[in-house]
């Protein structure tokens, strides 16, 4: 029951998130001269690419770090929970490609042992 109570407030918060206002007061480009407007869309282009292609597709797992071998954490994967409606926002993915990876990392998330044991 206890499993069932954390998933259902992720999905919750999840939830919130994707129905939270996405208007912003003023412009947002117009004070930005466009080689920062190139450059921010290439830094968020390529922190996009490292989750999405460092983001194991069978688990939903990501590394820590990277290029040394690393675990997965919690904040790791949670970044790439958040890339994921970022790229399809912006068309790097499709909806349904950030859909399934989130679903994916969720499922696995819900399927693992859960316990007090180190495994």
């Amino acid at each position: 029951m206890k499993r069932l109570s954390h998933f259902l407030t992720l999905v919750a918060v999840f939830a919130v998130g994707a129905c939270a206002s996405t208007s912003v007061s003023g412009p947002t480009h117009a004070v930005l001269a466009p080689p920062d407007i190139a450059l921010l869309d290439s830094v968020q282009h390529r922190t996009f690419d490292f989750f999405w292609e460092r983001s194991d597709a069978r688990t939903g797992l990501t590394p820590d770090r990277w290029p040394t071998p690393s675990f997965s954490s919690i904040a790791a994967v949670g970044f790439a929970l958040t890339a994921y409606p970022v790229g399809a926002e912006r068309g790097w993915i499709t909806r349904e490609q950030a859909a399934e990876r989130t679903l994916t990392t969720l499922k696995f998330f819900w399927e693992s042992p859960q316990g007090p044991s180190a495994e």
